[in-house]
């Protein structure tokens, strides 16, 4: 109905260039993003929309179906075919009205109208930086300067955005700018944030579908699961015990070491278990009382 009524409900966040479909606009963000869904399995060229692929597709299929009169030349697309034939001509249809500059193709004067205006439409997702012409953008994102932009520079972990690799590198920082507004406790990213939050909260989302049991955290969920079909994924690299949880191979794992984790604070003995720290706590305690 939109195309008779005229309405355009969908904005380019860029250009403001309204559509009456959402798939339109979408197709249409790509001019500015650079990005090239669509890609050909036989020569890997990349398109901005499905159908252009399918055009370019032709080619590889030997189908050119339109001639250019003068030179016989061949082209799998009538709009290949007009945009060729402004070769034969000096007519230069489209102009500037800035400084009167004229070009065969409209869509040269677009990019070059950009430079006039200041205007950067093209964006790249990684490290941010604009450009007038969305064939900067691609290049740019073939150059060596944009590989280092989205690594890391402690540890050269890649990202594909700017913001995950400014989240990222807070892991090598002690900053935390993400305050809790219950506690004041501090952290490094709002995921973590929002996990802590669950603290100050009765609220337990996820739920167990074989008892109901209830969880703040999905993680708590999953390992509880584990409890109900009885598998044993964590497996001792000395003598192949399994366990259903992973803190419960860490604790088993100090059984093969000299050093237990649990000290005593009267006499220094270590104990690689909790309990049998807490057992030989009781002697001490037993001993003071009698001396008592």
């Amino acid at each position: 109905m939109r195309v008779h009524t005229g309405e355009r409900p969908f904005s380019c966040e860029y250009c403001d260039k309204k559509f009456t479909q959402l798939s339109n606009k979408k197709t249409h963000m790509r001019i500015h993003t650079g990005e090239r869904p669509f890609i050909c399995k036989v020569c890997d060229k990349k398109f901005r929309a499905s159908a252009s692929l399918a055009v370019h597709m032709c080619s590889h299929a030997g189908e050119q179906n339109f001639t250019c009169s003068v030179c016989n030349k061949k082209f799998a697309r009538s709009f290949d075919l007009r945009r060729h034939m402004r070769t034969h001509t000096d007519k230069r249809a489209f102009s500037c009205e800035v400084c009167n500059k004229s070009f065969k193709q409209s869509r040269q004067l677009t990019a070059h109208l950009r430079t006039h205006a200041g205007e950067q439409a093209f964006s790249c997702e990684v490290c941010d930086k604009k450009f007038t012409r969305s064939s900067d953008l691609e290049k740019h994102m073939r150059s060596d300067l944009h590989e280092q932009s989205s690594s890391c520079k402690v540890c050269d972990k890649k990202f594909t955005n700017s913001s995950n690799l400014k989240a990222h590198m807070l892991t090598h920082s002690d900053e935390r700018p993400y305050s809790c507004e219950v506690c004041d406790k501090k952290f490094r990213s709002p995921p973590e944030l929002r996990r802590h939050l669950c603290v100050h909260s009765d609220e337990r989302p996820f739920s167990c579908e074989v008892c109901n049991k209830s969880f703040k955290h999905h993680c708590h969920l999953s390992a509880h699961l584990v409890t109900h079909t009885g598998e044993r994924a964590f497996s001792c690299e000395v003598c192949d015990k399994k366990f259903i949880r992973a803190s419960n191979l860490r604790a088993h794992m100090h059984l093969h070491s000299d050093e237990g984790p649990f000290s005593c604070e009267v006499c220094d003995k270590q104990f690689t278990v909790l309990r049998n720290l807490k057992a030989h706590m009781h002697i001490h305690a037993m001993r003071i009382h009698s001396k008592e």
